[in-house]
């Protein structure tokens, strides 16, 4: 079923607009073809109105109408009586005049002629615009506007939470995107410090170990000089000892 049909079939169960509206709303019809069905009723039902009103008025001013009104305008029709003959003996003055009477007449009647044949043109079928409530309907006749401006306010958010909808997810996602990469490059801080600190403590462990070494290299002359302190010792009494058995 359109939607123009299911708007007249509400309007004809005597349902109010703002339920009509909430109904059609529920159904999962956008607010645009709402408010063009709405308004496609609103000068159907103007346009049938009119009509209605013109066979009205034709059929007060029907022929058979006006012969009744002329009936009774014409039943009292004055009709003048002929003068009555003067008596024997008496002479008629000539300032008196003879009485004037009022015979009814019958009424004179008309036979009612056939009524005319009624020639209603076909209504044009609305157009696809919006119309605003303060604008004449059809044929120059007002239709009064029964929505609220609160119903239209309503349908206008509507529309237009539709038409941003889009943006919304959009920026949504971007914020969602945000978190997300804060989130990675928060995570990638706490490991280069990590790796910053082993670095520390392997430099430190090095010089640790080069210092270590260097110790080791001291130590390890002392007793290479210790050594050959004894050896050349050792060898210079046997020298001597051989020398003096000479």
């Amino acid at each position: 079923m359109a939607v123009l049909e299911k708007v007249i079939q509400m309007r004809n169960e005597g349902l109010p607009e703002n339920e009509i509206i909430r109904n059609l709303q529920s159904e999962g019809i956008t607010p645009k073809e709402i408010n063009d069905a709405l308004m496609q009723s609103k000068i159907k039902q103007a346009v049938s109105s009119e009509y209605s009103n013109q066979g009205m008025e034709q059929s007060m001013m029907s022929p058979g109408n006006r012969g009744d009104a002329t009936n009774e305008t014409e039943g009292d029709e004055y009709i003048p009586q002929a003068p009555s003959a003067p008596i024997a003996g008496q002479t008629p003055s000539p300032q008196q005049t003879p009485p004037e009477e009022y015979s009814p007449q019958t009424p004179y009647t008309t036979s009612p002629a056939a009524p005319q044949e009624q020639y209603l043109p076909e209504p044009r079928p609305p157009s696809e615009e919006y119309y605003p409530m303060d604008q004449e309907g059809y044929g120059g006749y007002g239709y009064p506007p029964e929505a609220s401006s609160e119903n239209y306010i309503e349908i206008a958010e509507q529309v237009f939470s539709e038409k941003i909808k889009k943006f919304q997810d959009q920026v949504e996602d971007l914020v969602e995107f945000k978190t997300l990469f804060k989130t990675k490059v928060e995570n990638i801080e706490e490991r280069l410090k990590r790796m910053e600190k082993m670095f520390d403590q392997l430099q430190i462990s090095i010089l640790e170990k080069i210092g270590d070494y260097g110790k080791g290299m001291k130590n390890l002359k002392k007793e290479v000089e210790m050594v050959e302190d004894s050896f050349s010792k050792i060898v210079n009494k046997t020298l001597d000892r051989h020398t003096s058995k000479k």
